[in-house]
This record gives C-alpha cells, structure tokens and sequence, in this order.
C-alpha cells in the first residue's frame, strides 16, 4: 500500500523537542530531528495515530462526510429557550439591546413543549439551553416545558439535560433545589466582568441588592452540587486586567473544585454591541495573556484542539432558538441581528426554510486550512447575519499555544 503525509499534521518545537500534533485525529507525538520527514523514516505508529495515511484517502471528503451526518442527525436535539427577554442588568455590551422585551406565558411554553416533542420523536438527547435576558426571571414556564416532555415524549427513555446561561444573581434556594432535582441540569454558565466594584458598575443592577458579593455567595451554594459551574469572563480591553483579580479572588474564596471551571468570552466586534472599546476575537495575543494567567492559577484553559463534525448547532436541522412567543431563530446572534428575520415560529414549522443555514457550504479557503478539522468552517452566523461576526474562531496560533499546553501536561505525567 502507498502512503502520503496527512494535511493536517502541525510541527511544533518545545523546548528544543520536535512534536507533530494532528489536528484531524488530535494524536500528538515527539520525533528525533533525523526522522523528519516522516514519509522518509516511515514506521507503524505513525499510521496508527494519522500522521500517514494510505494515498487513496480523502480526508477533505472524510470531514464533509462528517459534516452531512452532523447536519442531518436526529439522535440529539439541541434548543436554546428564552424564558424572556427581560433583564435585571443593564449591561453595555448586551446583544439584546433595543429588541422586544417580553415574557413566556404559560400557553406558550405549553406549545414550545409540544413542538419539542414534534421534532424530535427520533432523538435520544435533548439538551435544552435556557437562556434570556435573564431566563431565571421567568422559572415558571421551565418547569411547564420540562414537565409536558417527559410527560407527554414518544420516547419515555428520552435523555433531559438543561443547561443555563445567567448573571447568577436570581439563584435561590429554591432554585438550586429545582435545578439539581427537577430540571435536569447539567451545567451552568455566569457570566462575569471584572472585580468587585467595576462588575456592579458594568452590569448596572435595576438595584443595589443585585451585586457582586451576592453572586459569589450564590456560586458558593451552586459548588455545593453535582452541577459543573463555568464562570465565563467577558473581556473587553476596559476590564482585561482587573479581569485577573477575578482569578486571584476566585483561587481565594473558591479554590479549585473539580465542578468549577473559568474561561475567557473574548466580546465580538459587531453591530449588536454598543462599545466602541470591545475588543477584536482574533487579537491572539490577548488570548494567551488571559490564557496563561488562568493555567498558571490553577484553572486548565486551552484554547482549541478538539475535532469537531459540524461547525456551530446552528448548521443542525431543527436545532433552533426559540423566543418568548415562539418565533424560531437559528442562534443568539441571528436573533440579535435586527435586520435579519425569524425565521417562523413553532406553530408554522413546515413553511420554515432554514436551508442557508444547514447546507454544507464551507468557504474554499476552510479547505486547505490546518484548522478545518477543529472548526468544520466556524461561525453560520458571520455568513448569514449583518453583524460583521469573525467567521474563523481557531487559529493555527491557538492550536499551537494549545499543544505547548499538551505537551506539557504529557511531561507531568511522565515525571509523575
């Protein structure tokens, strides 16, 4: 059989030591100088692990194969759910920022419930997003939704997991009770600006009692469960440094629980955001500032090296956002684009057309990028919204900065 070199293999130096990191299969492994180039120092480990492959494969067409079978898949559904679109901050950045403010009423999550069910009479998964505004200021309807579906789904073995996307200020008792009990919830993700006094300031509380020191006491109950809790920081040029006494308190007060996590949100760039300061999300070198700040206090954070079938759920059939009165949008930032249209609602779902959306239309410079296997073409929305959104969320120098991290947590364990 004949062979030829990969396209995806990526040649590190670390430390003096020559590494290949393939970014098709995620294999990483350390070669003597003199075995470069592979195809002439040929041996059975690197076939094993993708490095060389037999001449007659396409991997090009391996991962538009990948990318069909993702985009059709109904064994999980995944829906993002506004419970509303009000909110008890009033931050700058906010994507949300001159749309309709509404709540679900209980007839409306009644009726999400039963187009859940519609869509998804094949799924074995669904994993439900709650999202808003602020989706903790209408918990009533997700009992409604969560109820109806497990009561009423064709598949009565259907697999629940919730997730939520909050400022963690509403948490309650009560809440964490429902969360870990009834709502089947898996994981949580806060977002965070900044330190102290500067977080009040930019998210700008409808009162006082919503604040800092509330939100940290609330994560402390939250670590208490079997819940993964991810702090996302947003980040923006303004708030980058104080940003890191965040991760000096948090190191403090919290420590390093397993079920806690804390990551950068690098803010985009776009129409949706007000703040002429919001940093670009390429600006690398911020990244692995921020990066290495987070893996030197303990928190793991590495910016990009996991393969990926599809690019984004929203080039997944029937995976959509759905808004407080049932209208269908493809993700956040196709909801937050105020001169793009839903694309329907649940109750006319048969006359949707979401095709711009799931067609496998990669750009012709995905194809001879090394990160293709890492972002099977990015972001649908930066192609199908006005907001002028980075389309590329993986550079070749973040899957570079990653595999320093790799390789060094391979030598730990080596000396261990």
């Amino acid at each position: 059989m004949e062979y030829k070199e990969s396209k995806f293999n990526m040649y590190v130096k670390h430390h003096n030591q020559n590494f290949i990191f393939n970014t098709m299969r995620g294999s990483l492994i350390q070669v003597d100088a003199q075995e470069l180039p592979i195809l002439e120092h040929f041996h059975q480990e690197f076939v094993d692990h993708g490095f060389i492959i037999p001449s007659d494969f396409d991997e090009i067409e391996y991962l538009k194969q990948k990318r069909i079978k993702a985009i059709s898949n109904k064994d999980a559904l995944y829906v993002r759910i506004l419970t509303t679109s009000f909110c008890n901050a009033r931050c700058h950045y906010c994507y949300e920022q001159g749309l309709k403010q509404e709540n679900m009423n209980k007839d409306t999550a009644i009726d999400i419930a039963k187009f859940i069910c519609s869509i998804s009479q094949k799924t074995k998964f669904l994993n439900i997003c709650w999202f808003g505004g602020e989706p903790l200021i209408n918990t009533t309807v997700i009992g409604i939704i969560i109820n109806y579906i497990k009561e009423h789904h064709i598949n009565q073995n259907l697999k629940i997991a919730s997730s939520f996307i909050t400022n963690g200020s509403l948490i309650n008792d009560e809440i964490v009770y429902n969360m870990v009990n009834n709502w089947y919830t898996r994981d949580i993700q806060i977002s965070m600006d900044g330190y102290g006094d500067e977080y009040n300031l930019i998210k700008n509380y409808v009162s006082p009692n919503y604040n800092f020191n509330l939100v940290v006491e609330n994560i402390k109950k939250l670590i208490k469960t079997p819940i993964k809790i991810r702090i996302r920081l947003n980040i923006n040029r303004e708030n980058f440094e104080k940003s890191k006494q965040l991760i000096d308190y948090f190191e403090k007060v919290i420590g390093h629980p397993q079920n806690f996590k804390i990551y950068p949100g690098f803010l985009f760039d776009g129409e949706n955001n007000n703040n002429k300061q919001i940093i670009h999300i390429d600006e690398f070198t911020l990244k692995k500032d921020f990066a290495d700040y987070l893996n030197n206090h303990g928190y793991s954070c590495t910016l990009s090296t996991q393969r990926r079938n599809l690019g984004c759920y929203a080039g997944r059939i029937d995976n959509f956002l759905i808004t407080p009165n049932g209208q269908l949008y493809k993700c956040a930032q196709h909801y937050a684009d105020k001169k793009s249209y839903c694309l329907g609602d649940i109750y006319h779902y048969n006359d949707i057309d979401q095709k711009q959306w799931i067609q496998d239309d990669l750009l012709s410079k995905c194809l001879n990028c090394i990160c293709l296997p890492l972002c099977q073409g990015g972001c649908k929305a930066a192609r199908n919204t006005h907001l002028h959104l980075q389309v590329c969320h993986t550079t070749p120098e973040e899957i570079e900065y990653s595999v320093h991290l790799l390789i060094d947590q391979m030598n730990d364990k080596k000396r261990h």
